[in-house]
């Protein structure tokens, strides 16, 4: 089974324009650290990772960083229903991977969460279940990878997509065309409903991240590499289920991959 190449480049026109530094919500590490401590990634194809970063780089500049400057504009209670509604969308999925990794305790607390939050929480607008003691988590196919003993590969930056490594680029497309938000969608001719989840969690996600990814492009010598280091060490968190691992929003086909973000809301530029 595997994506079509129209509906591979369908999820990845909408989808990539808005997606690529769905970063850190919170990273505190200098770049010569970063650096010192890349000795276990494995990146052999740095030359051509650090061009596309670059790419990247250029377009959250022209796109993702002014339309999330614009979402800023919104009143707060919009914003925030525009969360929860998002993340919402995605319990089903973490709920399949909590279950192929063999979680029941979590599979049962990412239900509850989304019965709670669709029926008494307007469709995923409002959190009562993280007051009534659900708290929210996120699982992937790359995560259900990881735990079934794959290897995480050499360290990718992907076009649009951003960070990455081998394992968790398969799980791209596994999470794309079986997500089943997105497979409902499909097949009720509302292919729209995956690439604008994933537009509108981006913008979100780079909006609820805006002052820690300035503050660490301005703090680090060498941006690309404590990118690498943060990303694979807040990835390893989140398969190792520990605490931090969910607070960074990775990148994914089918959502811009906002995970629940602790930090305050940044001030953006009006």
């Amino acid at each position: 089974m595997s994506l079509s190449p129209s509906s591979f480049r369908t999820v990845a026109f909408a989808f990539g324009l808005f997606a690529f530094l769905a970063l850190p919500a919170k990273a505190e590490m200098p770049a010569q650290t970063a650096q010192t401590q890349a000795s276990d990634i494995s990146d052999p194809f740095e030359y051509v990772n650090r061009g596309v970063f670059e790419f990247n780089r250029f377009l959250d500049e022209i796109a993702l960083k002014p339309l999330a400057a614009w979402y800023g504009l919104l009143p707060d209670r919009a914003r925030e229903g525009t969360h929860n509604f998002v993340g919402n969308l995605k319990t089903p999925w973490t709920a399949v991977n909590d279950l192929a990794q063999g979680e029941p305790s979590r599979f049962g607390n990412t239900f509850a969460r989304f019965f709670i939050n669709t029926f008494l929480g307007f469709f995923g607008a409002f959190d009562p279940a993280a007051q009534m003691g659900f708290p929210a988590h996120e699982e992937d196919a790359g995560q259900t990878f990881a735990t079934w003993g794959v290897g995480e590969g050499p360290y990718i930056m992907l076009p649009v997509f951003g960070p990455s490594n081998l394992r968790d680029t398969v799980g791209f497309a596994v999470d794309s065309f079986l997500d089943p938000v997105n497979y409902i969608a499909r097949h009720n001719d509302a292919q729209w409903v995956g690439p604008t989840r994933s537009a509108v969690g981006g913008v979100d996600a780079r909006h609820r991240n805006w002052q820690q990814i300035e503050d660490l492009q301005r703090q680090s010598t060498d941006f690309y590499a404590t990118i690498r280091r943060v990303y694979t060490e807040r990835r390893r968190a989140a398969i190792a289920n520990r605490a931090g691992g969910d607070a960074i929003p990775v990148p994914r086909m089918t959502d811009a991959e906002d995970a629940p973000v602790s930090a305050p809301r940044a001030e953006i530029p009006r």
